[in-house]
């Protein structure tokens, strides 16, 4: 059998080389080894799960969980996080393991399954190779209370973007940032940290994308009331639209003027008045 940790993790195209029968095999037994050292003596263990943006770490993700919750391991679900958000609060959860779902610079197709030690470091290469070496063994099933609970962690982001502020040393006067996270992992945190610094920026990088594509096209953007278009686009530092004149003998349409009739080209009425027609009787 070959090794299946790499140099950061377990890696691979996802749903080919990264299965979700593997994926709950690799969590059992993360989950056995320091429990076999220990680690989780007097205490419930607690794992906290993250992801990345891949489309297949939802599937992975519920198949991890599936496998730590199933060996007793209560799970708190962080949601899209990068991986320096889960290590960090893996420490400061106090949670005894950290999972991080992503394959970093790999295609989008591919993924992995990263998992961290108490305190958010990586794991050494000795509890790797008994990781591999414990999911060919078999295990006690916990039964009724023993097995773990799963609740998400909502506060997740906003934990991390007050870490990011807080080891922050430039005072916010003056910078003007700009975030284009890829729409990756760091998207949320990174932007509202930088939101809550106080710096000028927009927290979704695609909605800034859509503005200056609108100001460059001269656009208005959707939902401004008619009467106040022209102040907002001097405050945006846009010149008012001109009105479009129609081309020279030509109306818009719905606006054409009706032909009056022409008093010098109307038809005589009959010379006795006995007719009532516009046209005068014939033979007279």
């Amino acid at each position: 059998m070959t090794r299946l940790f790499g140099t950061d993790g377990v890696r691979g195209l996802a749903n080919v080389a990264l299965t979700a029968e593997l994926a709950p095999d690799l969590s059992v037994a993360a989950a056995h080894v320091p429990a076999d050292r220990g680690d989780f003596a007097g205490h419930r263990p607690v794992a906290v799960v993250g992801r990345d943006t891949r489309i297949s770490g939802q599937f992975l993700e519920a198949a991890v969980v599936a496998g730590l919750a199933s060996a007793g391991v209560d799970v708190l679900l962080l949601g899209v996080l990068p991986t320096p958000g889960v290590a960090y609060l893996t420490g400061s959860l106090g949670a005894d393991l950290g999972v991080m779902l992503s394959a970093s610079h790999n295609p989008m197709p591919d993924n992995g399954i990263k998992f961290l030690a108490r305190g958010g470091h990586k794991l050494d290469d000795a509890i790797e190779v008994a990781i591999e070496r414990r999911m060919r063994e078999e295990w006690q099933r916990p039964t009724g209370g023993a097995v773990g609970r799963v609740s998400p962690y909502a506060d997740a982001v906003s934990d991390y973007a007050a870490h990011l502020v807080a080891s922050t040393t430039l005072p916010p006067a003056g910078l003007k940032v700009v975030l284009d996270c890829a729409a990756g992992g760091g998207l949320r945190g990174r932007s509202e940290g930088a939101a809550r610094r106080g710096r000028r920026g927009d927290r979704d990088p695609c909605r800034a994308r859509r503005s200056e594509h609108q100001r460059r096209l001269r656009v208005d953007p959707p939902g401004v009331p008619a009467e106040g278009r022209r102040r907002a686009r001097r405050r945006r530092g846009l010149r008012p639209r001109r009105r479009l004149r129609p081309l020279p003998g030509r109306r818009p349409r719905g606006q054409r003027r009706r032909r009056r009739p022409d008093p010098r080209r109307a038809r005589p009425r009959c010379a006795t008045g006995a007719c009532s027609s516009r046209t005068p009787s014939w033979p007279p």
